[in-house]
């Protein structure tokens, strides 16, 4: 797989980025219940301003159904980050837990558990180390119509880079949380549209509040499965 993800701010006081990255995975069923794989991923993290940083990761994952009703998944890797113009080498543990319940054949709660690293979109030559949960419940309405309610929260580690970066970025942390009701539609066999409205509150440690905020945001989500 391929994955590209561009973040462009409008405010002069923020950092625009990208990221490419590739992965691949082999995996293999250990018994009609469980499989488990292995794999890696290659990526480049891009900021307009700040150090560039190439990064690699080694990964292995495992599911397993354990009834009807019940599944769980883990995905953990280690990543190791270079970071351009700079004698600087970090690396990383990443991961991402999962355990769906089909409360009901129309309702499924899902609870999830990741961590990862990225550049800090506000502050330059720094990075975060992001670590959140989030909650799920989604509802089948009709054939057409499901309703999703999703809740979570993440604590945002920064570091700094260079020397400079370092002497500035103290201890902060960010607390950040948000709350997203969603509607999904099935527009045809293969075509589906989600709706959502998503409030964000995130409350920092940085000096005079100066990254505290309350955020409110509608979106749609088109997408077309093959």
């Amino acid at each position: 797989g391929f994955t590209s993800v561009y973040n462009d701010f409008d405010t002069a006081t923020a950092v625009d980025s990208w990221r490419g990255q590739a992965n691949g995975l082999l995996d293999y069923e250990l018994s009609p219940k469980m499989r488990a794989g292995f794999g890696a991923a290659v990526g480049y993290d891009q900021v307009d301003t700040g150090r560039n940083s190439v990064f690699e990761q080694g990964n292995v994952r495992g599911i397993w159904q354990a009834s009807e009703k019940t599944s769980f998944s883990a995905d953990v890797g280690i990543e190791f980050r270079q970071y351009q113009g700079i004698d600087l080498d970090k690396e990383f543990l990443r991961f991402g837990f999962g355990a769906d319940w089909k409360a009901s054949p129309l309702t499924i709660v899902s609870l999830k558990a990741s961590r990862g690293v990225s550049p800090a979109n506000t502050l330059v030559d720094q990075a975060n180390v992001r670590t959140g949960v989030d909650g799920i419940v989604t509802h089948q309405l009709s054939d057409r119509y499901k309703l999703n309610a999703t809740a979570g929260y993440s604590v945002n580690d920064f570091f700094g880079i260079t020397p400079a970066s370092v002497a500035t970025v103290a201890a902060r942390a960010d607390n950040y949380w948000f709350l997203r009701p969603s509607l999904g539609i099935k527009l045809m066999e293969r075509a589906a549209a989600n709706v959502f409205y998503q409030f964000a509150r995130n409350d920092s440690d940085l000096v005079s509040n100066g990254n505290d905020y309350t955020n409110h945001r509608l979106g749609m989500n088109l997408s077309y499965s093959f």
